[in-house]
């Protein structure tokens, strides 16, 4: 089930986030392991350390979990 997300300020100004129905959304959440279907909530793509910790904790604030994901 995907969280409604309904104010995602917090999570575009803290960094590259990814929302649904913006453009490369569906690429970004397809897994390594094709039979599992992910939907999240946004999908962050951050370009340094610093970046990590803002959408770390506006997704907290937000009160959505985080979980990593490496795309090798």
């Amino acid at each position: 089930m995907t969280p409604s997300l309904t104010d995602t300020s917090t999570l575009r100004d803290a960094g590259t986030v990814l929302l649904p129905g913006d453009r490369g959304f569906e690429a970004a959440t397809v897994p390594w392991n094709l039979a599992v279907v992910q939907r999240p909530a946004a999908v962050a793509v951050p370009r340094s350390a610093d970046e990590v910790a803002r959408v770390v904790t506006a997704a907290t604030a937000l009160g959505l979990r985080v979980a990593p994901q490496s795309t090798g």
